[in-house]
């Protein structure tokens, strides 16, 4: 294996200082510099496979490379790691430039512990954005023109074909030969397609054809986001839409392909802060069109500026999950979903030197500093803004001046919020509000007790509590106010959140 690559380092050596002189003497003669072929991108690319069988089994197995070049004229010889694609099938795609780099010769090799175990050359003529597979079948030959050395025997399984996607539908939805293009700076291939809705069937099936019928190995989280009755053959998808299909130079979540719905949603996330002071942290997204700018992104202060986010705590009037100190929370607009929305997010001071985590972006999620998306605390926290809408428009502000329509829909409401949220984060928050029926002082009360006071006006008993209790605490005339930041949990609430609002501009 050493000797083999030797050869061909002393002739691209050889090469090179041809070239080397070639290029002294045009500058000799023309007095001016000029940019050689050698200096342009690769323009073309193609995707080889090899079937490594029971190589793989072989102690010490690893390293499977592709060897490409121009047997001819020397214009390329490329070694390339390959990866694997499925089973004991690797793959890789080499970029070339199609100006002056011609691909006519391959060969295959792997490593056993650090020892070379080369293949034996095929004559090829691969055509652009095409791929092909081979195979070992462990048999081994001596290659006289090189020492006797011994080489493993391949095959050229199929021919160069393109990349496609199929899926047997009826109609529109009929899509044969669909051809992935190829894009050579990252060495990946793409398809856009449609299932509509007029016509969808779930039993419709859809193929990847990748130098075969079984090699379509699609990443789990599309297969879980899209796909039923998933195989390496065929697939069906779980609902219309259009779609994007992509083929990576990369095995990754169990596969090569990825699929991507169009869902791009304009939508928000909160951000609970530590501090009862206005923060000046910033927010940077990316994986889509980096909404809030090149890191470090924009303040959420400008944001605030912009209507692009609000505070909703009322300055310290709600205390989400309780406390003395309030912690000022931001509803912040977010574009979501592919292809333009971001995916991914992080909190920041407007510098490299202090970040948080990098996390995905979820839709109507709560997050904090540090920690995962959390649905359940914005659940909660839209809850008790709900609360608190209701009370602001009451008469004086007041809880005991909400209607009795209006606190049977609350209670029932409350009644109806899971009991981790309701114990989490929505009985143990506060509002700063009217002490008593007098509104003359005012002070901090739990949701849970105003809650209970709007049972005793509806007449109805709020989980974990008694109506005789609410009746005792309205013959004492004892009347709350309060302003809330917790979550609500059901598409009612949600819907009536919308209401209340500030709309986008």
């Amino acid at each position: 294996g050493l000797y083999m690559k030797f050869k061909h380092v002393v002739a691209s050596f050889g090469l090179t200082l041809a070239m080397g002189f070639s290029a002294v003497a045009g500058l000799l003669a023309n007095k001016e510099v000029k940019v050689t072929k050698a200096d342009e991108p690769d323009d073309k690319m193609i995707t080889v496979l090899v079937d490594m069988g029971e190589a793989t089994e072989y102690e010490g197995f690893n390293s499977p490379e592709v060897h490409v070049l121009d047997e001819t004229n020397a214009s390329i010889d490329k070694y390339q790691m390959l990866h694997l694609i499925t089973g004991t099938i690797y793959g890789g795609t080499i970029s070339y430039r199609s100006a002056d780099q011609l691909i006519n010769a391959i060969e295959f090799l792997f490593k056993q512990y650090s020892e070379d175990k080369f293949s034996g050359r095929l004559s090829v003529s691969p055509t652009y954005s095409t791929a092909c597979k081979f195979s070992y079948h462990n048999e081994w030959i001596s290659d006289p023109s090189d020492g006797g050395r011994y080489e493993w025997t391949l095959s050229k399984d199929t021919d160069w074909n393109g990349i496609r996607f199929q899926y047997y539908g009826s109609g529109d939805n009929n899509i044969q030969n669909l051809y992935l293009q190829p894009n050579v700076s990252d060495k990946s291939y793409k398809a856009s397609f449609e299932i509509y809705e007029e016509g969808f069937d779930s039993t419709d099936a859809g193929q990847i054809f990748l130098a075969g019928w079984n090699l379509g190995a699609v990443r789990q989280t599309s297969i879980n986001k899209y796909l039923t009755d998933y195989s390496l053959n065929s697939f069906k998808f779980s609902q219309p839409g259009k779609y994007d299909l992509y083929f990576y130079d990369s095995y990754e979540d169990s596969g090569v392909f990825e699929i991507k719905k169009y869902e791009e949603n304009e939508s928000y996330i909160y951000y609970v802060t530590a501090s009862s002071e206005a923060t000046s942290d910033y927010i940077y997204s990316w994986g889509g069109s980096e909404q809030f700018g090149a890191f470090p992104g924009t303040s959420i202060a400008a944001l605030v500026l912009a209507d692009e986010a609000e505070e909703v705590t009322g300055n310290g009037v709600i205390h989400f999950q309780g406390g003395d100190t309030p912690k000022l929370i931001y509803k912040i607009n977010v574009v979501i979903g592919y292809p333009n929305g971001d995916t991914m997010f992080m909190f920041n001071n407007g510098t490299e030197e202090y970040k948080s985590d990098e996390r995905e972006l979820k839709a109507e999620n709560a997050y904090w500093w540090t920690g995962s998306a959390n649905r359940e605390a914005s659940f909660g926290l839209e809850f008790v803004i709900i609360v608190d809408s209701y009370r602001s428009s009451a008469e004086d502000y007041s809880v005991c001046n909400i209607s009795k329509e209006s606190a049977t829909f609350l209670v029932n409401l409350y009644n109806a919020q899971d009991d981790d949220i309701l114990q989490t984060y929505i009985d143990c928050s506060s509002i700063y509000t009217w002490k008593d029926s007098a509104m003359e002082e005012e002070s901090l009360f739990s949701v849970k007790k105003i809650i209970e006071e709007l049972g005793a006006i509806a007449e109805i008993t709020p989980k974990g509590s008694s109506l005789a209790l609410y009746q005792l605490e309205m013959n004492n005339n004892r009347a709350l106010i309060i302003i809330i930041s917790v979550a609500a949990v059901s598409t009612l609430a949600f819907t009536l959140l919308l209401v209340f609002k500030k709309k986008r501009k």
